[in-house]
């Protein structure tokens, strides 16, 4: 997952990729202009949550506190009860 991410922003422009063959082998990502130009947004976003972690919280804990309602009850009722046949295969031919 996280090396998809990785790949989609390097494909977007926004980190670059460096490859060293060594043992073990690295790789290191970093911002270009373009990702660094991003920065007050990232930034703003982080402050915001921030601020608003609080009221996130109590929002997953009601979400949750509610969709643990809407699940549907589920129980074991004990073993499956054996339907057994009336008549066998043999009692059936046709003499």
């Amino acid at each position: 997952m996280l090396t998809k991410q990785l790949r989609d922003l390097e494909r977007h422009g926004l980190v670059r990729r460096q490859f060293f063959e060594s043992v073990p082998p690295r790789v290191e990502y970093s911002a270009t202009e373009l990702g660094k130009s991003l920065h007050s947004i990232y930034k703003l976003v982080c402050d915001w949550a921030g601020d608003k972690w609080g009221d996130v919280a109590k929002a997953r804990h009601r979400y949750d506190r509610i969709a643990e309602r809407r699940r549907p009850a589920t129980h074991t009722t004990g073993l499956a009860r054996r339907i057994e046949p009336t008549e066998r295969e043999d009692d059936n031919r046709v003499k």
